[in-house]
């Protein structure tokens, strides 16, 4: 059952990656068309199941819910608007040079692991001037997502979309 869930998770993670990186390939363009957010419904063998993968992929930052009584999930391709990752990643696009310094050191960080990448992403954060605008911006991100698990999935984010 884990490692179905796990590859249901992963082909859907796979989806919603090629759901918005069209959009985000047409921003480019002048006249860019409203940006479409791509749903998938998924469908697994129990409630239980659909209920840990709509609650899995929430908590890493992508809209999922489940439908009605049924074993199914609907995940939305874009961001959950209340989740750490899509505040964080507003907070880095506001501070000049942020999402560049965050994508060497997420880079690195991810190369370490999960509670190593962590550490070395916060002693990085510490060694900036107390003056960095990028410094304050983190330390705002600390703010509310100190936890483990949030901090790496901001780094994996970034780590793919910086």
């Amino acid at each position: 059952m884990n490692r179905k869930l796990r590859m249901t998770a992963a082909s859907v993670v796979a989806a919603v990656a090629l759901g918005v990186a069209a959009p985000a390939a047409q921003a480019a363009t002048e006249h860019a068309p409203a940006r479409a957010a791509a749903t998938q419904t998924i469908t697994v063998d129990s409630k239980a199941e659909a209920r840990a993968l709509s609650a899995s992929l929430t908590r890493d930052g992508i809209a999922a819910k489940t439908i009605g009584q049924t074993s199914s999930v609907t995940v939305q391709g874009d961001l959950a608007p209340d989740s750490a990752v899509s505040r964080a990643w507003a907070i880095l696009k506001k501070v000049p040079g942020a999402i560049a310094w965050s994508g060497k050191v997420a880079k690195e960080a991810y190369k370490l692991g999960k509670k190593r990448g962590v550490e070395y992403l916060k002693k990085h954060i510490s060694a900036l001037s107390s003056w960095n605008p990028i410094k304050w911006g983190w330390k705002t991100i600390l703010s509310f997502a100190g936890d483990v698990n949030d901090l790496w999935a901001i780094i994996q984010f970034i780590v793919h979309h910086a």
